[in-house]
């Protein structure tokens, strides 16, 4: 969901079948993970493309078709909040996220819009094998 032309022709869809959205739930995301010295430009890109330049423009393109009190939620990380080995390109472009949810709040509130945020700790998903951590 890094790609605006995608995202356009995403909501180009939804307004053709079902016009005006009451919720929006921004989820897409990767995790990719290496310790500091490691991380490329491409590795910085790819996380940060996906996880927040995504989200951003996801919300941006989705303004015209929320109604007025709609929410808008974020799925970030719980990484965002603690020191995780391996995580900082990941962590912060979750903790982006929960900041993009409090500007946006103060920023939507005119039209009645909520922005909320979830930061869920670990799921067992494949996501926890990429991650490098003992079990």
């Amino acid at each position: 969901m890094s790609s605006l032309t995608a995202i356009d022709k995403l909501f180009d869809e939804v307004k053709d079948k079902v016009g005006k959205i009451d919720v929006l739930f921004v989820n897409a995301g990767v995790g990719k993970f290496a310790p500091v010295e490691a991380v490329t430009e491409e590795l910085f890109d790819s996380i940060m493309d996906t996880n927040f330049k995504g989200a951003y423009f996801t919300i941006q393109k989705a303004l015209p078709l929320l109604n007025d009190n709609a929410s808008i939620v974020l799925n970030a990380s719980i990484n965002a909040n603690i020191g995780m080995p391996n995580s900082s390109v990941y962590a912060a472009s979750k903790a982006a996220l929960i900041t993009l949810a409090r500007t946006l709040s103060a920023e939507l509130v005119g039209r009645g819009i909520r922005v909320n945020v979830v930061s869920p700790g670990p799921v067992t998903t494949p996501i926890l094998g990429r991650m490098g951590l003992p079990p």
